[in-house]
């Protein structure tokens, strides 16, 4: 699939913020204003953000349509959802029907949030091979409270300045190698929340995984779970063709039954995984857990045979 770059610094162009998922807390929201004030960027909220519908921000049509009227919005160049949830896979017949996509293609925009907003970027990846950002979402505790490290990442991937290669931030990361890595392998980040990836398994949306370093998280799920998942992904013929893996919190909310429920994980993914001779990377400072490092999707980059990170490409490309 033919890939987009996304021209041109997101900090020059107005934040649209939808809630594609789940109701709002209006009150964390407006604490994250601050941030984008720091950093001098106009925001739109969406009206929509405000409604509930029992757990929903709203009705499907109602979150649905602020998604496409801010992709159409040419003062807009940032679709930042404002939490997850769930519901965005709700949207998706209505994005199909409305041709959102098309709307993107003519005018590529870059769209943040992560896990039930994993729905969103799997579609707009497999759609238009459109890049976008796993990142924290604006309606959330944690946001108005960024690290200064985290803040400085953001801008730089919005303005597209970010350094590739063997200097990329990624690569500071400590993660570790579940399995031998005998070579550097290159391929294009995909996926999100294991979860919602599985809830597309089946449908017009179903990605293509083909060719891609898969990245996985979840939270609050059981590790016979998690087993069940991952086998049901592989039975499903998804891992065909995978090139890596790239885990990231698994562990964040579970409630284990026992003290060796907690000792599964490492076990669990190394069976899944071993037969497809693929490296996997552990231990991803991304997710639900207490360190959610930004991480861009639908761009390319390499795992070391050192058990490193490194991006090779960034979803912003900068004007110059």
């Amino acid at each position: 699939m033919r890939r987009i770059i996304i021209p041109g610094s997101r900090l020059e162009r107005m934040v649209g913020i939808p809630a594609a998922s789940w109701a709002v807390n209006g009150s964390s929201l407006e604490k994250s204003m601050r941030v984008f004030a720091d950093w001098g960027v106009p925001v739109a909220v969406a009206d929509q953000v405000r409604s509930v519908h029992r757990y929903f921000a709203g009705v499907d049509e109602a979150r649905a349509r602020a998604v496409d009227a801010f992709a159409r919005d040419p003062l807009v160049g940032t679709l930042w959802c404002a939490r997850g949830g769930s519901g965005s896979v709700r949207l998706l017949p209505l994005l199909d029907k409305w041709n959102t996509a098309e709307a993107l293609k003519r005018d590529p925009k870059l769209l943040i949030g992560y896990s039930d907003v994993t729905g969103l970027h799997l579609y707009l990846h497999q759609k238009l091979g459109l890049p976008s950002l796993h990142a924290q979402m604006p309606a959330t505790e944690t946001f108005g409270k960024l690290k200064p490290r985290v803040s400085t990442l953001l801008k730089k991937i919005l303005a597209g300045e970010l350094t590739l290669g063997k200097k990329s931030y990624t690569n500071t990361w400590n993660t570790k190698a579940l399995l031998p890595v005998r070579r550097d392998t290159e391929g294009v980040i995909m996926g999100g929340n294991l979860s919602v990836l599985m809830s597309l398994i089946g449908t017009p949306w179903q990605p293509n995984l083909r060719g891609a370093l898969l990245f996985l998280e979840d939270c609050a799920e059981r590790p016979y779970r998690v087993d069940r998942m991952l086998t049901q992904l592989d039975q499903a013929g998804m891992l065909k063709g995978v090139r890596g893996v790239l885990l990231g919190d698994f562990k964040a909310d579970v409630e284990y039954k026992s003290a060796k429920e907690k000792t599964f994980w490492k076990e669990i993914f190394r069976e899944r995984f071993a037969p497809l001779k693929i490296p996997v990377l552990d231990r991803l400072p991304v997710g639900h857990g207490k360190d959610n490092d930004p991480l861009p999707l639908g761009v390319r980059a390499a795992i070391t045979k050192t058990g490193k990170l490194l991006l090779l490409e960034q979803p912003v490309k900068a004007r110059r």
